[in-house]
């Protein structure tokens, strides 16, 4: 193999390299590192359990702003809390290795609707 052979594969191999990193700009939802019930105590929170929302990004592709709004969006009428940032054993890819826990509470009985019924009044603003 020519030595001009060997470096043309290296620049093929890093724009194709490149060229996925292009393509995986959004956080991407992952498995959590443990099951809600282990974590939290079922009297808090009215004795509602939260739901465990985890995103793999990468703080040199990904805003923190970002991985929060695909959490809220994931969460939209609950109470949202980060929980914690990892990156041993993620299941996440390379290129976004680390993996963002978020536990979303549901919204308590009453609140929710409540919530709704605010959000559909006309304004009366001009």
């Amino acid at each position: 193999m020519t030595a001009g052979g060997f470096y043309g594969r290296g620049i093929l191999v890093a724009l194709s390299f490149a060229g996925l990193a292009a393509c995986t700009v959004q956080p991407i939802k992952t498995e959590p590192r443990w099951e809600p019930q282990e974590l939290v105590n079922p009297g808090i929170e009215g004795g509602q359990k939260p739901a465990v929302l985890s995103y793999c990004y990468s703080s040199q592709i990904n805003e923190p702003s970002q991985v929060l709004e695909y959490a809220r969006e994931d969460c939209p009428t609950g109470k949202l809390y980060f929980k914690e940032d990892d990156v041993l054993w993620t299941k996440c890819p390379l290129i976004q290795p680390v993996r963002a826990t978020f536990l979303c509470y549901p919204a308590k009985p009453g609140e929710a609707e409540q919530s709704l019924k605010q959000s559909s009044k006309p304004s009366t603003a001009q």
